[in-house]
């Protein structure tokens, strides 16, 4: 059972190494969604990666786009010759203005629900995290180094009763 559970987490850690290296190697970058403007097909709490390379966007398109120094998720639901018209799904009414296409960040490519509440949580409490980790590190190098000196204190004594001549069972 402890080999299945360990099996199990070494996958969720390689799984979990390999998205981050293929994100970050490529144009992908990740946002956290805290509006509910694109429910229900992305939920508030959710982690959506943009594909940076992909620019080149038309209607239908759920695109990431800057305006008034903050980064917005919607959807592309006209194209004009001056730019965008995009809108939340959930929003009854058209964004304000035309997002021209230089503020365009790039594509959603996929959306991972409840993430980002793990990644905003660990932005707050970002020093607790740090200092348990870093307790729980060094409590791991305490008692392995304890159990190894128990361990040799064992062996010398169980090899000085042996030159004695004494049998043990």
């Amino acid at each position: 059972m402890k080999r299945k559970k360990r099996r199990v987490w070494k996958a969720v850690i390689l799984l979990a190494i390999t998205a981050a290296f293929f994100i970050f190697i490529r144009d992908m970058k990740p946002y956290v969604v805290l509006s509910g403007s694109m429910e229900p097909v992305i939920s508030v709490g959710s982690v959506v990666i943009i594909d940076q390379s992909k620019t080149a966007v038309s209607a239908g398109d759920i695109t990431a786009f800057s305006r008034n120094g903050q980064t917005v998720t919607h959807r592309i639901i006209k194209e004009t010759e001056d730019g965008f018209i995009t809108k939340g799904d959930a929003n009854q009414e058209k964004d304000t203005g035309v997002t021209a296409p230089e503020n365009i960040i790039g594509t959603v490519v996929f959306c991972i629900p409840y993430l980002g509440y793990g990644i905003m949580w660990l932005q707050e409490y970002r020093n607790l995290v740090i200092g348990v980790a870093v307790l729980l590190l060094f409590l791991i190098l305490l008692f392995s180094g304890i159990q190894e000196s128990e361990k040799n204190t064992d062996h010398k004594l169980e090899k000085k009763e042996n030159e004695k001549g004494e049998i043990k069972l």
